[in-house]
């Protein structure tokens, strides 16, 4: 009993991770038929194996959700900050922080600053 709360807990953490991460739909229907394969496996064909086959089950259902993870990542792509070719610079801003250059939009009638840092990293 306490293993079906546990691998249902499992899964709810394991779903919200890709919905966080924002995988692929082919990521999704991977991890669901995964889970299905494991769950078959250990109610069905291996209910009443020993330990260390059911845990084995366990473990090659927990790195098929981290390789399902790994492999429908979600694409990275770099949004310029505006829509020009090659925008002209704008001149420095020096503000308590340190010192600031930026672009001027398609009409240069924005200014526009990207990329500023918040913080300091959390170093040292």
């Amino acid at each position: 009993m306490a293993a079906r709360i546990i691998g249902g807990l499992l899964f709810l953490i394991m779903l919200a991770v890709l919905e966080l991460n924002k995988n692929t739909v082919t990521g999704w229907a991977v991890f669901i038929v995964l889970t299905a394969a494991a769950v078959f496996l250990l109610e069905k064909t291996f209910r009443k194996s020993r330990f260390a086959v059911r845990a084995g089950i366990w473990a090659g259902w927990i790195a098929g959700f981290a390789a399902v993870l790994i492999l429908s990542w979600p694409p990275t792509k770099n949004i310029p900050a505006v829509s020009v070719a090659s925008p002209e610079k704008t001149g420095t801003v020096t503000v308590a922080q340190g010192t600031l250059s930026g672009v001027y939009n398609a009409d240069r009638t924005v200014e526009v600053y990207a990329g500023i840092p918040y913080a300091r990293p959390p170093v040292g």
